[in-house]
């Protein structure tokens, strides 16, 4: 089924969040006025604490649930990232970037930073 993976928009986004809460923002796409349809598009996420690391701190997918394709035209992509795996990010400015996977070809589609700071709240 075609998809309309190359009408995805290339975005930054900086984020801040508390260790002790799920990390939980969406993103709308649309091309002009009509939304796009991310239906049977994968998408992918990895954060990090530096571009250059190798060890990833969160990988979410569409697949693992954390990555999730909502809304009446299927044009919302919410991260769902539950508190635990929060807790295993490290404090401080992390990097991430997502990408979108379908019809054989991969898109990077989102790039930015994540802010984890120490909730006062401990659960």
């Amino acid at each position: 089924m075609a998809t309309q993976i190359m009408l995805l928009p290339v975005f930054t986004v900086e984020h801040e969040i508390g260790s002790n809460e799920d990390w939980l923002d969406g993103f709308r796409f649309m091309y002009e006025t009509t939304p796009i349809d991310l239906r049977n598009i994968d998408f992918a996420m990895m954060v990090r604490r530096h571009v250059e690391e190798k060890e990833v701190t969160l990988y979410a997918t569409t697949a693992n649930g954390m990555l999730k394709i909502l809304g009446d035209d299927f044009n919302y992509l919410m991260m769902d990232i539950p508190v635990g795996q929060v807790q295993e990010m490290v404090f401080g400015v992390n990097v991430y970037d997502i990408i979108a996977f379908a019809e054989g070809h991969v898109r990077r589609i989102a790039e930015g930073t994540v802010n984890v700071v120490e909730g006062v709240t401990r659960i």
